[in-house]
């Protein structure tokens, strides 16, 4: 399978997300987001900047920082190194790209689990926080 076909499979917020993580990690302050999907062209007097979404990157930052080390690097890898292919992956991860593509896939699985728990306590908190009263 090529990393395009691991693309496509992927939900696209998930692919964005991912996206947008490696921006911040390289220092770019801008990235994508589905909000402005479906908007017809701009003005022509000023162009959009769309900002990176902090809080989703650092929760993908924790997300990775809770998954094995080999996802952990593949996935990082996959995504840092985007236009290259799973036979480069392979090679630098030191494993074949059918190896390769099965970490890349196990990482994603095992980070999107960890994002949805902690967008689930996140959710949790809040509720908890309304309930007593914090936001009043």
């Amino acid at each position: 399978m090529s990393k395009e076909a691991i693309i496509r499979a992927l939900p696209e917020e998930f692919v964005r997300q991912m996206r947008d993580w490696v921006r911040s990690r390289l220092g770019s302050g801008f990235a994508m987001t589905g909000a402005y999907d479906g908007m017809g062209p701009s003005s022509g007097y000023a162009e959009t900047v769309i900002p990176i979404l902090y809080g989703a990157v650092g929760d993908i930052d924790a997300a990775m920082a809770d998954i094995p080390l080999r996802e952990r690097e593949a996935v990082r890898l996959f995504w840092e190194r985007e236009g290259n292919s799973l036979r480069w992956l392979g090679r630098r991860l030191a494993v074949t790209h059918e190896t390769a593509e099965a970490r890349v896939r196990k990482g994603h699985e095992l980070l999107r689990e960890e994002l949805r728990l902690i967008r689930l306590n996140a959710l949790r908190y809040n509720e908890a926080a309304q309930r007593a009263g914090a936001f009043s």
